[in-house]
């Protein structure tokens, strides 16, 4: 896919993550996962097809070491999804079906590395998940987790959409209700998106409609003067 330069200041280099199609004569060659530089002249290849993996989920990350965060649905007779990391030298990998996990949705790196991701449970639970630990699950008082898109920053904060039987729909940071809500379907939201950023900061952007009508980009529990779309 063609590489965004848009606003890399001139002679910066600029490093994109992404899946892309490598074409070529030889009939193994399918696809591969790649860290690309701004002006494509290199490309670094960091896990392919001929690898463990059957296919990849379409979302990567990259920390500012270079390290890339991916997920993908691994090959059989082993199956099943799992998250893994690599950085044009080896490529290891993090969490799969081996322990107490079942399914994976797609995780998160931040620029320090933290990794954040959703799961499920061989037990059958859902979670949320900094690095191997959970910081929420779906026992209560936050019930439905499992369209969860997490967001991490540099210190290991998580951000996330997940719907809880007290407060309906909501964004949130941690397990503990009301004090981990950003913001929630009780107020002016009528409704969230599934995906959210936190920066290092700690303040969580997430796109949201309203009760009064319209829609829009919002940040922590304010609502953005900048409504951008009605909604429909």
């Amino acid at each position: 896919s063609p590489l965004d330069t848009t606003r890399t200041p001139p002679g910066a280099r600029r490093i994109v993550v992404t899946t892309a199609d490598v074409r070529t004569s030889a009939p193994s060659a399918r696809s591969s996962l790649a860290i690309v530089s701004a002006t494509a002249s290199e490309t670094t290849p960091i896990e392919d097809l001929d690898g463990p993996y059957a296919v990849f989920l379409g979302q990567v990350g990259i920390a500012d070491d270079g390290t890339v965060l991916f997920a993908g649905e691994l090959d059989a007779p082993t199956g099943g999804t799992a998250i893994s990391s690599g950085d044009g030298v080896s490529t290891q990998l993090l969490f799969d079906r081996s322990g107490i996990f079942s399914t994976f949705g797609v995780p998160a790196i931040a620029s320090s590395g933290a990794i954040a991701f959703q799961a499920s449970l061989d037990s059958g639970l859902t979670g949320i998940f900094v690095g191997g630990g959970a910081i929420a699950d779906d026992t209560g008082p936050i019930d439905d987790l499992l369209a969860s898109m997490p967001a991490v920053n540099a210190s290991g904060e998580v951000a996330y959409f997940a719907e809880s039987s007290t407060l309906g729909a909501g964004i949130f940071r941690g397990p503990t209700l009301p004090n981990d809500v950003v913001a929630d379907t009780s107020g002016p939201y009528a409704g969230f998106g599934l995906d959210v950023s936190i920066n290092d900061a700690g303040t969580v952007a997430f796109v949201a409609s309203l009760d009064a009508g319209g829609n829009g980009v919002f940040i922590g529990a304010t609502v953005s003067s900048e409504q951008t779309a009605a909604a429909e």
